[in-house]
C-alpha cells in the first residue's frame, strides 16, 4: 500500500469515528451506545471487508431514515433489504438480491458461524429481515426494524437477536 493510499485510509477510518459517535448522540443514544459506536468504527478500521465498507457507508448516509416496508432509498424510507442493498452497492459496487429470502440463497453470500462473525457481515433474524453487524459482543447490527421506526443501530435482546451470519465474497 502507498504512504497516499495509506493516508487516505486513515482519515477516512477517522471520519467514519466522528460521524458514528455524532450519528449515536443525535438520534438519542446515550452515553453507552455512544461509546459503543466509537468502538465499533475503530473495528470497522481493523478490516477493509466488503461489508465493513458497506456498514461505514450505511451509518454515515442512512442514520435517521425512515423504515418503510419495500423501501430503497432515504425517502420515503427503507425496508431492512433495502438498506442492506443499497448500502453494499454504494460502498462497493456487488449488487445483492433484493430480498432477504433471495440473499439467503445468493452466491454472493456464504454463512458463517455468529462466533466469527465481524464488523460489516450480514446477520438474519430468520428468514425475513436482515442488518448489517456492528458490534456482536456488544449485541448491535445496523438497520431499519418495523414500520415507524428509524434505521440506526439497534440492540439486540432475549426474543431479537440474529439466527444467521453471512459475509460477502
Amino acid at each position: 500500500m502507498t504512504p497516499a493510499e495509506q493516508l487516505r485510509r486513515l482519515i477516512c477510518r477517522s471520519i467514519a469515528v466522528i460521524i458514528i459517535a455524532v450519528a449515536a448522540i443525535t438520534y438519542g443514544a446515550g452515553h453507552s451506545q455512544a461509546h459503543a459506536a466509537v468502538t465499533h468504527a475503530a473495528a470497522i478500521s481493523a478490516t477493509t471487508s466488503h461489508g465493513a465498507r458497506a456498514l461505514a457507508y450505511a451509518e454515515a448516509h442512512y442514520t435517521g431514515c425512515w423504515y418503510s416496508w419495500g423501501g430503497e432509498s432515504c425517502q420515503p424510507g427503507f425496508d431492512c433489504s433495502g438498506l442492506v442493498v443499497k448500502s453494499v452497492w454504494q460502498a462497493d459496487h456487488i449488487l445483492l438480491p433484493r430480498t432477504t429470502y433471495e440473499m439467503l440463497s445468493s452466491r454472493l453470500l456464504y454463512q458463517i458461524s455468529g462466533s466469527v462473525a465481524r464488523p460489516g457481515d450480514l446477520v438474519f433474524y430468520g428468514t425475513g429481515h436482515v442488518e448489517i453487524l456492528v458490534n456482536g459482543p456488544a449485541h448491535l447490527s445496523f438497520g431499519a426494524l418495523e414500520s415507524g421506526t428509524r434505521v440506526g443501530v439497534h440492540h439486540w435482546n432475549r426474543w431479537w437477536h440474529p439466527t444467521l451470519a453471512f459475509r460477502i465474497r
